[in-house]
């Protein structure tokens, strides 16, 4: 394997993308190849910073810290409350963004991971796209932009695939239940969660046809599901 492989592990809160990551992570270490395990999620440094002071200046320090502990983000709180944005803010979100994902990228995964011929990426992209496309919208022009020049960049540093991992609705909730998040507020309740799991399956089907995706579903037995995504990883071939 002449190229370095990078593998996005991607799908809903509650369908096992950590859990499916450290059981691969461990199965290439068994069969060889030196790997690198990290995450990425959208709205890192400069992003995060604007979205928490915006979403402060909404709702209070208190409001904002107690969302970040259950794990909602603060871009989520002002959202609710902005609902949509101009043209200006939403170039000016993009290049902060642009800018913030760079730096992580480069900080928490290039410069670590130099001597690793896989990188493995938990979270990371088809999430990273429904929170763009929560914020943004669907059908934004800058939005379908940035997404097309990131995997154009992706694919000419790395052998890139993504790995979909999902289950169904019912299931999914009986293990945030299991788990205790998503938790709901009196700001974001259960049917905002419900949306954001729709909008990374929306970001499955967009990424889908631009980019190499192998779909799992978690109802599966863990080892089943590793077979299924070794047979089906082709970057891993030569």
């Amino acid at each position: 394997m002449n190229e370095r492989v990078l593998i996005f592990i991607s799908g809903p809160v509650g369908a096992g993308k950590t859990t499916f990551s450290a059981a691969l992570l461990s199965l290439m270490f068994r069969k060889g190849y030196k790997v690198c395990y990290r995450s990425l999620t959208a709205f890192p440094l400069f992003s995060y910073i604007f979205f928490k002071l915006a979403a402060m200046l909404f709702y209070g320090l208190k409001v904002v810290r107690h969302h970040e502990k259950v794990r909602i983000h603060p871009s989520t709180l002002f959202i609710l409350r902005i609902k949509s944005m101009p043209k200006p803010v939403i170039v000016l979100l993009m290049l902060l963004e642009s800018l913030s994902v760079g730096l992580s990228f480069y900080f928490k995964i290039i410069s670590t991971c130099i001597n690793r011929k896989v990188i493995i990426v938990d979270e990371g992209f088809l999430n990273m796209v429904a929170n763009y496309i929560e914020v943004f919208g669907r059908r934004s022009a800058f939005l379908i932009a940035l997404i097309a020049i990131l995997i154009q960049k992706l694919q000419k540093r790395f052998r890139l695939t993504i790995i979909y991992l999902d289950a169904a609705d019912n299931i999914l909730l009986e293990r945030w239940v299991a788990r205790g998040y998503p938790a709901t507020t009196p700001i974001v309740d259960m049917k905002y969660h419900l949306k954001y799991v729709h909008l990374i399956r929306f970001s499955k089907t967009l990424i889908s046809s631009v980019a190499p995706l192998i779909k799992l579903n978690t109802n599966e037995k863990q080892s089943l599901l590793l077979n299924e995504c070794i047979e089906k990883l082709t970057v891993l071939d030569g």
